[in-house]
């Protein structure tokens, strides 16, 4: 069996199949990962450019379809100097060699993330299915590209879908984006991200104080001293909060946990959005305590 989706698979076989002898000399086919070249159509793609070099506040949101597109990822927002949000499964895939890189958003994010979103008018959304939708901004254009047709718009209403690979979808954009874009957004982004990375950095530092070990050292030191290619599997709950925050991606280390592997999730419903916007702020407002508050149960998607 092929399918178009990476994820798990569970073959059943039943057990009095093991009861009978194989025959011999039965031909075995290799089973090769499909590779297929998909991009948008050059029509598509200027209308993109179009879009985007019209744009003042460009923000790029990156996900886990930023796999394999590093290089031409950071080229793109060198070009529109924009600031990169990565969501959760986009962080080992995005983060590392990123100068334009301002974090995380969602329940488990920075402030920063958060603001790159919300003061941009243009956000590009890259091989991502982002699930909360408060986080979203509220009057931004939205270019979402994908190579699930099926994935576009489904969170929030877009100007532009693109059915596409990212790395083939950037390689194509790249020479019709203008260069002559100026520094404010980027600036003021980044700006924002060093200063929320500096607070969070401060509450993993060890106090001598022979006191309760808070989580964030004990994040931070795994990420210290793990091997370069080590792959690290936190566990549910606030472990993944600790995960998103503290462990520092390279460009060879994994991170696997539960959610890599959800199932398709419904569209937020409008009447959580409140309790989503106060966990929000829960998690985004604690970097300025000495302890971090904790996230309350996610929202079902």
């Amino acid at each position: 069996m092929k399918t178009s989706q990476f994820g798990m698979s569970t073959v059943v076989i039943p057990g009095e199949v093991f009861q009978h002898e194989a025959p011999r000399h039965t031909p075995v086919s290799a089973i090769r990962r499909a590779a297929p070249v998909v991009r948008p159509s050059d029509v598509e793609i200027g209308a993109a450019a179009e879009l985007l070099n019209q744009a003042d506040a460009v923000t790029i949101l990156a996900g886990a379809g930023c796999q394999g597109a590093h290089d031409e990822l950071v080229a793109a927002a060198a070009r529109l100097r924009a600031p990169i949000v990565h969501a959760l499964r986009g962080k080992e895939f995005v983060e590392y060699d990123n100068p334009y890189d301002v974090g995380m958003t969602g329940l488990l994010g920075f402030s920063s993330g958060y603001r790159a979103m919300e003061h941009c008018g243009t956000l590009l959304m890259l091989g991502t299915d982002f699930p909360y939708v408060p986080f979203f901004p509220a009057d931004a254009k939205v270019i979402q590209v994908d190579l699930r047709g099926e994935q576009i718009g489904r969170r929030v209403p877009v100007d532009l879908g693109l059915v596409g690979d990212v790395r083939e979808t950037l390689t194509a954009l790249l020479p019709r984006l203008r260069g002559d874009r100026g520094d404010e957004h980027l600036s003021r982004m980044r700006a924002h991200y060093r200063r929320t990375r500096d607070r969070l950095d401060a509450l993993a530092t060890s106090r001598g104080d022979n006191g309760p070990l808070h989580p964030q050292a004990v994040a931070a030191a795994v990420s210290r001293i793990a091997a370069e290619d080590a792959v690290l599997l936190p566990d549910v709950g606030t472990p993944t909060l600790w995960a998103a925050r503290y462990l520092r991606m390279n460009g060879k280390r994994r991170v696997y946990a539960g959610f890599r592997f959800a199932g398709p999730r419904r569209r937020n419903n409008p009447a959580r959005s409140t309790s989503v916007a106060a966990n929000a702020t829960q998690v985004h407002t604690s970097a300025n305590s000495t302890i971090p508050a904790m996230p309350v149960t996610l929202p079902t998607m």
